[in-house]
């Protein structure tokens, strides 16, 4: 990793995000939205949340969830199914 964040210090384009990195002006995304690009289900925009546990701080649970009747909860529904048919092969097999 040294290596690559020196060669990003000599990249003129990249000297606002180093410049912010050095110091240290970063903060922690607990909620949004994330495009995905998977190889199944295509482009999904995703809300996503991070939901800290009260009873340990040290877990985080990221969901992630789509606006219901888009083509991104299509997309959504296609992948869960297909996850279905994958544990299932996987059962039979093993």
């Amino acid at each position: 990793m040294t290596w690559g964040f020196t060669e990003l210090r000599t990249e003129p384009k990249f000297e606002i995000g180093i410049t912010r990195w050095e110091s240290q002006n970063v903060r922690q995304h607990t909620t949004g939205l994330k495009r995905v690009n998977h190889p199944i289900a295509g482009r999904m925009d995703l809300a996503y949340d991070n939901l800290h546990l009260a009873a340990d701080p040290d877990i985080t649970i990221l969901t992630f969830s789509s606006e219901p009747g888009t083509a991104f909860d299509d997309a959504m529904r296609l992948l869960n199914l297909w996850a279905r048919d994958e544990a299932r092969t996987v059962r039979r097999t093993t």
